[in-house]
């Protein structure tokens, strides 16, 4: 995937996270002011419940691994489930 797709799935990726945090389909499942930590199967559903379309497997996750606010990709201790929940981690 080229450098402008990879601009054009990330602009989609957070547009589904927007609607996604607003709805509640998607969860900030870190504690923190400063980091979000979002689960990515969260995103894929709600992508298709606002029939947006992502790539799927791997070209999503690469374009994802561009994103300049990407700081890693972890288990966190999600503050919504109690529970440990991989994670990618983002700048706020």
């Amino acid at each position: 995937m080229t450098g402008s797709k990879h601009v054009t799935v990330l602009d989609a990726f957070w547009h589904v996270v927007a609607r996604g945090l607003a709805s509640r389909g998607v969860g900030d499942h870190m504690g923190d002011s400063d980091h979000l930590g979002i689960c990515m199967p969260e995103v894929r559903t709600e992508a298709r419940r606002l029939g947006v379309q992502l790539p799927a497997g791997k070209p999503l996750l690469d374009a994802v691994r561009t994103c300049p606010r990407l700081v890693r990709i972890s288990a966190v201790r999600s503050r919504i489930r109690h529970s440990t929940v991989r994670c990618w981690v983002f700048k706020k």
